[in-house]
């Protein structure tokens, strides 16, 4: 998550199994990988520890990855939301209750299609 990753000018292989070596820069990031501070602002997508992903229907900023000292588990953006935004606004705006991970919606709230574009350009 930004603090404290791998270290600068180090190899590794491809898990995928092709064979591909990657070599680390000075600053441990590889090619492709973004060192953008993307915040997390409204209509962005990003991955919180492990594979919970998070759509931001609010500005959450305590949760960037680049803050010091954030509190709060830090996330990754990772895309936005080019349309429907209004209907994840409705879902964020549904009754919730406290449940063990935090507010939970009363009554279960279904994705049943997400389609994802991809762009060379990072949002």
């Amino acid at each position: 998550f930004g603090k404290g990753g791998p270290d600068g000018n180090t190899e590794f292989l491809d898990a995928r199994g092709t064979g591909r070596v990657f070599q680390r820069n000075e600053r441990g990031t590889i090619e492709l990988e973004t060192t953008e501070q993307l915040g997390n602002e409204p209509g962005t997508l990003a991955f919180r520890k492990g594979s919970h992903m998070v759509v931001n229907v609010q500005r959450n900023a305590h949760r960037n990855w680049f803050k010091e000292n954030t509190l709060s588990p830090p996330t990754i953006v990772c895309g936005k939301v080019i349309q429907g935004m209004e209907l994840l606004q409705e879902i964020g705006n549904v009754e919730t209750a406290q449940g063990n991970a935090g507010p939970q919606p009363v009554d279960p709230v279904m994705v049943i299609r997400v389609i994802i574009f991809r762009r060379k350009q990072f949002l």
